[in-house]
C-alpha cells in the first residue's frame, strides 16, 4: 500500500533489454489491470533516497541490477557460482527465484527480486505475473524452466518466511532431491 518503482538491471547487455521490456510490461499491466501508476527506472537511476524510501521491484540479481548487488548480502536468496541458495541451502543451478524481503536498506520498504542462475534463468523470472485480482505467491518460489509445461510442479522451493522474516521450515516445501531437466 505503498508507492514502488520497478527498477531493471543494466549491467549485463545480454539480459538488458529484456529486463527493461520486462518492467515496463509489468508497468503498463499495473495500469491496465488496477489503474495505477509507477515509474520505471534503470539501475543506473535509483538514488540513495529512492532505494531506501520506495518499495523496489528489482528486476535481476546482482549480477544484472546494481540495487540487487548492493543489497544481496541482507537477502536469504542469492546466487553463487551457477548456483541458488536459500537461507544457505544450495538448491542447485539453473534455476529461477522470485521473492519478496523486507529492504536491507529500511527494513520499514519491501523489496521483490526476479533473478536467476545465468541469462535463461534470469528470462524465467518474470514468468509468475503479479498484476491481476486475487492475484497471490509465497514469499519465495524457486524454479526451473519445468514450470512452463507443467506450473507449480517446476517449483523446486516455495513457501512464507516466520513473522521475523527468518525461513519457517513448517510453512515451507523445499525438494529434497532434484533432477536435471536439460
Amino acid at each position: 500500500m505503498r508507492p514502488f518503482v520497478l527498477v531493471y538491471g543494466t549491467q549485463k547487455p545480454s539480459v538488458a533489454a529484456f529486463l527493461r521490456h520486462t518492467a515496463t510490461q509489468e508497468a503498463l499491466r499495473w495500469w491496465l489491470v488496477a489503474n495505477g501508476t509507477t515509474q520505471v527506472l534503470p539501475d543506473t537511476e535509483v538514488t540513495d533516497s529512492i532505494a531506501a524510501n520506495r518499495n523496489l521491484v528489482l528486476y535481476g540479481g546482482p549480477k544484472e541490477n546494481l540495487v540487487s548487488r548492493r543489497i544481496a548480502p541482507g537477502l536469504p536468496v542469492q546466487t553463487r557460482n551457477g548456483s541458488l541458495f536459500l537461507d544457505g541451502r544450495d538448491l542447485g543451478d539453473s534455476l529461477a527465484a522470485i521473492f519478496v524481503y523486507p529492504n536491507p536498506l529500511n527494513p520499514d520498504r519491501m523489496v521483490l527480486v526476479r533473478m536467476g542462475t545465468d541469462d535463461e534463468q534470469t528470462r524465467l523470472s518474470s514468468f509468475w505475473g503479479l498484476v491481476g485480482s486475487g492475484t497471490g505467491i509465497p514469499d519465495f518460489v524457486v524454479f526451473d524452466r519445468r514450470v512452463r509445461r507443467y506450473g507449480w510442479a517446476g517449483v523446486r522451493a516455495a513457501g512464507f518466511f516466520g513473522p521475523d522474516w527468518k525461513l519457517d521450515p513448517g510453512s515451507a516445501f523445499i525438494e529434497r532431491q532434484h533432477h536435471k531437466w536439460r
